[in-house]
């Protein structure tokens, strides 16, 4: 029909008027974590015998889980065919990876495969989407090995991996001090000691851009799950540098903290109804929360004790955040409109 009358347009496409404009930001929010006279509570706390380095949601969303423990990581990789939470050391003396399956480590067996062994000293890892092993070390290489099976491998966009084959990614000048990977853009930033972050495309396995470049040693990185944003730290003295960019590597806000940042967290609510905040823990234990659009302070979340916050994880409806400290408490934030 479209062919026959050239493209023309019916005469009343729509029997009722489009909704108004919703004009100021106040009115489209949700999650209120914007406003300082908005209901701040204390919904959980929880006493660990070991600092928490890591906090993650459950696959249902409706618990968090704690990892503790000295340079250890729970991830989910590619075990047997599947996908399955893997807690991940390597801090042991012959720079072996180990991989225990299952969240009671206690009662798996550790596996220490052949290939994983890297040269220098780990320091930090991490997982993609595939269930593969992302690995950066103090020689500046990040290395990828891959998890899964034949199969899996064969469903990625570029390429597939042999399982158990080590792809080297060399971009780095000095040794990696941090990384980031976003599950949503598939794509893993990192840091080094000299202030450089890099991102790469974990599909093609590639260098993509060098994000930012800050005046000392990377310490802490976060990319956001809606927007792709990525926040970076360094630290000078006692204070932290905190830098947002774009995707693309724009710069879109920096700003300098008085404390030294311990740890990054977004929010992932749905862009256009709500405005997402960025979360900082710092070295006295005050959670403070930033506006992701141009980092102004929104808001000091203040706790019982003043111990370093290593971890912190947003709920999926972003409505309560929780936060690990060095002295091994867990508490659980929730905000109230």
């Amino acid at each position: 029909q479209m062919v026959r009358t050239y493209g023309q347009t019916p005469t009343q496409l729509f029997t009722a008027p489009h909704p108004g404009r919703i004009l100021g930001c106040s009115n489209v929010l949700r999650v209120n974590w914007l406003s300082k006279n908005s209901n701040l509570e204390c919904v959980s706390r929880q006493m660990l015998p070991a600092a928490v380095i890591q906090l993650l949601l459950s696959s249902t969303g409706g618990e968090v889980q704690a990892v503790t423990g000295r340079q250890t990581v729970r991830l989910s990789l590619a075990w047997n065919g599947s996908l399955r939470l893997c807690d991940v050391s390597w801090h042991h003396c012959d720079h072996r990876l180990r991989i225990v399956p299952g969240v009671d480590s206690s009662s798996a067996v550790g596996l220490c495969f052949p290939a994983l062994r890297v040269p220098h000293v780990p320091t930090c890892c991490a997982a993609t989407v595939y269930g593969d092993l992302l690995v950066g070390a103090s020689d500046g290489i990040l290395r990828v090995w891959a998890m899964g099976s034949q199969h899996e491998q064969q469903q990625k966009q570029q390429f597939s991996l042999d399982p158990g084959t080590c792809i080297t990614l060399v971009g780095h000048s000095d040794g990696i001090t941090c990384l980031a990977v976003s599950l949503a853009y598939s794509v893993c930033v990192t840091g080094d000691q000299k202030g450089t972050f890099l991102m790469w495309d974990l599909n093609r396995l590639s260098f993509v851009r060098c994000v930012a470049s800050l005046p000392a040693a990377a310490a802490c990185v976060c990319v956001s799950s809606t927007l792709g944003d990525v926040a970076m730290t360094c630290n000078q003295a006692m204070q932290s540098r905190l830098t947002v960019a774009s995707i693309n590597g724009n710069l879109i806000a920096s700003c300098t903290c008085p404390v030294r940042i311990c740890s990054l967290a977004y929010s992932s609510s749905t862009e256009g109804v709500n405005c997402n905040v960025l979360a900082a823990g710092l070295q006295n234990g005050v959670i403070r929360v930033f506006s992701s659009w141009d980092l102004s302070v929104l808001r000091d979340i203040c706790q019982e004790d003043s111990h370093p916050v290593l971890s912190l994880q947003f709920s999926i409806d972003s409505r309560r955040l929780y936060t690990g400290n060095s002295n091994g408490a867990i508490f659980g934030w929730n905000v109230q409109n």
